[in-house]
């Protein structure tokens, strides 16, 4: 019984229980060293006299060499799943010991306040990548550790020598942390990285989401940029640079992330046409009083544009089908800035019957109570 990897998590609260004979957790150790981390992450932060014992024989665990032949792969996999799921100032070391690198490992770090576990996490995963158990341990980060987990990502984004990769990785975990102090240090890295226009995308999520009080100053150059961009197809059938920039991953991260504090700028520098099409593309879809009137405006626009020809517009049609498919109504807020004496009432309902919005995310403010 002591051996079954199904009874690991029962072994592991006996060994929290600590009431055991002297042989018992050399025994598991050696049996079913799942268990240890189960105990692990049942203890947390614990200040028990046997807890040290536990921390040694998973050290000592990791320390022999048989741990990591590829015999003990999926034993591996699953400790490294319990660390994601303990808080223990003791994971991030505890996971630098596994050569594997995985997710869980990542996010196991991250969990307990190491911010390269976050970095690491998303260098591989746009902010527009639908993926709940990396935005609850952000969240959890944010919740136990907000200060020093922001202090630490405002010294690395300030530093000259950052390799691309780590850069991409800090721009996107700054977006999702969203917090206003470090929209100077995302300043800075901008001003420091001559290949900025490689990943303009990054830059755009960290801007919108962290600009705070002063949109304007932090994404005006990133917008310039964005305009500079081409607006021809490098092959046919494909979107143009310019237009292909936020029509993918960050218009679904700002779905579900509306970048309140720069909606406003959003607006405003749409009404210029270098990127009047972009931005109405990037920002449909957002359930956000002033960006629903902006996109219906443009609707409305095109729609008169088309009268008495025959052509029609695909994105009139795909835009209302984008909100008709999360089957749910608009925000109050929404509906009323619709109903205004510049969009009749008939034409109101031609471009935006059936509007719904993206269900709500993690941690923030759900769009759906924004005023």
């Amino acid at each position: 019984m002591i051996a079954e990897p199904y009874f690991a998590e029962v072994m592991g609260t006996v060994l929290v229980w600590g009431h055991y004979k002297p042989n018992f957790l050399q025994c598991v150790a050696t049996l079913n060293p799942l268990a240890l981390f189960h105990a692990l992450r049942l203890f947390g932060q614990a200040s028990a006299p046997h807890y040290k014992f536990i921390i040694q024989a998973i050290n000592d665990w990791l320390d022999n060499p048989a741990a990591h032949e590829p015999s003990n792969l999926h034993l591996r996999w699953e400790t490294l799943a319990m660390l994601a799921q303990t808080n223990s100032s003791e994971v991030p070391a505890l996971v630098r010991k596994f050569h594997d690198q995985t997710i869980s490992g990542q996010l196991a770090r991250l969990r307990n306040g190491d911010i390269s576990g976050g970095i690491e996490l998303c260098i591989h995963m746009e902010p527009g990548v639908g993926a709940p158990w990396r935005d609850i341990q952000i969240e959890h980060a944010k919740l136990c550790y907000g200060r020093n987990l922001t202090k630490a990502l405002n010294d690395i984004l300030k530093r000259s020598d950052l390799k691309n990769t780590i850069r991409i990785g800090a721009l996107r975990l700054a977006g999702h942390i969203a917090d206003p102090t470090l929209a100077l240090a995302i300043e800075a890295c901008w001003a420091a990285d001559d290949t900025r226009n490689d990943h303009l995308d990054d830059y755009l999520w960290a801007f919108s989401e962290c600009c705070g009080d002063d949109p304007a100053r932090y994404l005006e150059p990133v917008c310039d940029a964005w305009a500079m961009l081409s607006d021809q197809s490098d092959k046919k059938g494909c979107a143009s640079p310019r237009d292909n920039l936020a029509a993918h991953e960050i218009r679904w991260a700002f779905h579900r992330w509306p970048p309140l504090a720069a909606i406003d700028y959003f607006v405003q520098r749409g009404s210029q046409d270098d990127l009047k099409w972009p931005i109405t593309f990037m920002l449909h879809g957002i359930d956000h009083p002033k960006a629903v009137v902006f996109v219906v405006q443009e609707l409305a626009a095109i729609q008169r544009r088309l009268e008495g020809t025959t052509s029609f517009s695909p994105f009139v049609a795909l835009a209302r089908d984008d909100w008709r498919r999360a089957q749910e109504t608009t925000a109050v807020q929404c509906q009323r800035r619709l109903v205004t004496p510049y969009l009749g009432f008939g034409e109101m309902r031609q471009t935006t019957s059936t509007c719904e919005p993206k269900p709500s995310h993690f941690g923030r403010q759900p769009a759906s109570l924004m005023t």
